[in-house]
């Protein structure tokens, strides 16, 4: 679920060039489709909260543990019911997906993000992205970074940039390199949010200190331009050093167009 995906002639992400301009360094933000790794996701929490069998019970079987099957029926519950019978039933849930569904009503995180992937891709269980999201809506609540990562990634996708920057916000805020890389690039392009180049250089700088590439090439050239700050050709040769040092073409030339 990083933002580390090749484009089609293998080159990063994060070194593919914003528009015709090779100085700048763009940051996607990730695949239309599913970027996220099964092992990914599946990491997380192993402990969990308590929860009753009946409740997980009742979530497989897709009714509320509070609603009991002895109770007489309304008009429209029979008429519900009626029309339930005549879809198509849902594909019966494996013993081993059982076990993931009952661990995430119980709290378990991993298990939470990991039902969000199964339902996003259609592994185990059928493809249900309105599932999936509020799988991965749980697992973030709980703290789970790559499920966070991921809902930013499909409401970006989705054309939904506020929701989209509100969990990139979230990933940065826990520390996440390529989230605070991300919305930099937001911030200092103005694509999903109103430009603002003292908050693009806040989360820059936040992801390059990590030694986020993009972050540390697209500062050289706000230093070497003076966008949003004072023009600082040393700072501008600092942070292209450090970007080509851990591997950034466009730092490395960036540098020598600079430099006698």
């Amino acid at each position: 679920m990083r933002n580390d995906l090749a484009g089609n002639d293998g080159t990063p992400a994060a070194e593919q060039k914003v528009d015709s301009d090779p100085s700048d360094e763009r940051i996607l933000e990730g695949s239309k489709g599913y970027g996220t790794s099964s092992s990914a996701v599946r990491e997380g929490e192993t402990e969990s909260s308590t929860s009753s069998n009946d409740e997980a019970s009742s979530a497989l079987a897709g009714v509320s543990p509070e609603s009991g099957s002895g109770k007489e029926m309304t008009g429209s519950s029979k008429e519900r019911e009626k029309s339930e019978k005549s879809e198509k039933p849902p594909a019966l849930y494996s013993e081993f997906v059982r076990r993931y569904i009952n661990a995430a009503i119980k709290g378990n995180v991993g298990a939470q993000a990991t039902l969000g992937y199964f339902y996003e891709i259609g592994e185990h269980v059928e493809v249900d992205l309105r599932e999936s999201i509020r799988w991965y809506e749980k697992a973030a609540s709980n703290g789970h970074l790559q499920a966070t990562l991921r809902l930013a990634e499909i409401e970006i996708a989705a054309g939904n940039g506020k929701a989209g920057v509100s969990w990139y916000e979230k990933a940065a805020i826990q520390g996440d390199m390529d989230a605070q890389a991300m919305l930099g690039y937001f911030y200092q392009t103005g694509e999903h949010v109103t430009a603002d180049l003292a908050v693009a250089i806040k989360w820059y700088l936040a992801a390059a200190d990590q030694d986020h590439i993009a972050a540390q090439n697209n500062l050289g050239r706000l230093y070497q331009i003076g966008e949003g700050v004072a023009k600082d050709l040393d700072q501008a040769i600092y942070w292209y050093e450090r970007a080509a040092k851990n591997g950034s073409d466009a730092a490395a030339r960036n540098l020598q167009k600079l430099l006698p």
